[in-house]
């Protein structure tokens, strides 16, 4: 069985039947687009990180588990976690991290105030732009496997708007709008209505917002449901006649 980060980051031969278009120069292309010309949104200058850039994975994950304790709790301000709730989403966010990458995790001693104003700075950022439009906010929902992808959670889904978020100081890549493809996808075999898909970055302050016609022009010049019957056809081996 396949994860979706495993899927989007290989199967070579997939990604040029149903998306030939989506290289490098594409990406380069919309990272340089002015926002008013496409679907690119810069809103905020790159937040200068205060620890090591090799920690980003462990910030990144306690930043999310702050933005999930503000959404659970319909909080209105990151300053209303505590101390010891902190603690608490630090911890969590360091065992993740330990299943993810199968090793002994990153020790909690090393996480210091640094590190903490790292992530406090990216939550912050992350929920006040999502706080904009404050329609109902599903954190890391479940959607359902198909043929040999197993079932999936996309960051989140604001009302009809799925949104996948990375906190890398790198632009977006090839397999972040891969990855974005295959949770639209799925939401589309499920009858999940959504309106925009979009990746945001709170460390650069830049978000790519696209509907499902306009991601799947630039990447393969289908229209969606092609892009995604060819999804279906390569997870399943099932044939589909087009033309029925």
């Amino acid at each position: 069985m396949l994860s979706e980060r495993g899927l989007a980051r290989s199967h070579t031969s997939l990604w040029l039947n149903c998306a030939p278009r989506l290289n490098a120069q594409l990406m380069s292309q919309l990272d340089q687009m002015p926002s008013e010309q496409g679907p690119v949104h810069r809103w905020a200058l790159p937040y200068v990180a205060q620890a090591p850039f090799s920690h980003n994975d462990v910030i990144a994950e306690v930043a999310f588990g702050m933005l999930n304790f503000l959404i659970e709790n319909k909080s209105q301000s990151i300053r209303v976690i505590n101390d010891a709730q902190i603690d608490k989403i630090i911890k969590l966010a360091i065992q993740q991290l330990s299943i993810i990458r199968g090793g002994p995790g990153f020790p909690r001693e090393w996480f210091s105030q640094d590190h903490l104003e790292d992530a406090t700075q990216l939550s912050s950022r992350l929920f006040e732009k999502l706080i904009i439009d404050p329609g109902h906010i599903m954190v890391h929902p479940r959607l359902e496997g198909l043929g040999i992808l197993m079932s999936c959670h996309p960051d989140i889904i604001q009302g009809k708007q799925l949104i996948e978020v990375k906190m890398s100081r790198y632009p977006f890549r090839s397999q972040d709008l891969r990855q974005l493809i295959i949770y639209a996808m799925l939401a589309w075999f499920q009858g999940i209505e959504l309106d925009f898909l979009t990746l945001i970055n709170p460390r650069l302050g830049v978000s790519w917002q696209f509907s499902h016609e306009n991601l799947a022009f630039l990447v393969s010049n289908d229209p969606p449901v092609i892009l995604f019957q060819k999804l279906q056809e390569y997870l399943t081996g099932e044939t589909i006649d087009r033309w029925v």
